[in-house]
């Protein structure tokens, strides 16, 4: 999978307790270059948030249970991301943006009834 999309797992499995905050820090430091390559993307403004709360946990700035906080957040607000793309847009030659969703869907449709025919 995508750096960029992985780290929405590795945030929710942190969140969950399935991983540590070193842990995290160690999948995230070798690929802090892939987010540099979008910096205003959903992916690298999470991987910031990351990076400022190792700083701010390791400072005595702030405690793990602060950061755990941020990031539940963090993910509730961007329930929709955008994604840097590889490809440029012809009138623009900038990167476009991408929506997807991460989390579970939520649900806004009720079960179809079978049509009545007749009376």
């Amino acid at each position: 999978m995508d750096s960029s999309l992985s780290i929405f797992r590795v945030a929710h499995s942190y969140l969950e307790g399935h991983l540590t905050l070193d842990d995290v820090q160690e999948w995230l430091v070798p690929r802090l270059g892939i987010f540099l390559i979008a910096p205003r993307s959903t992916p690298s403004e999470l991987a910031g948030l990351f990076e400022l709360g190792f700083a701010d946990v390791a400072a005595g700035e702030a405690d793990e249970k602060e950061l755990q906080g941020l990031i539940g957040e963090f993910l509730r607000e961007h329930q929709a991301i955008e994604l840097g793309s590889a490809v440029h847009t012809a009138s623009t030659n900038r990167l476009a943006m991408i929506a997807c969703f991460v989390g579970t869907p939520q649900t806004t449709f009720k079960e179809l009834e079978p049509l009545r025919v007749g009376g």
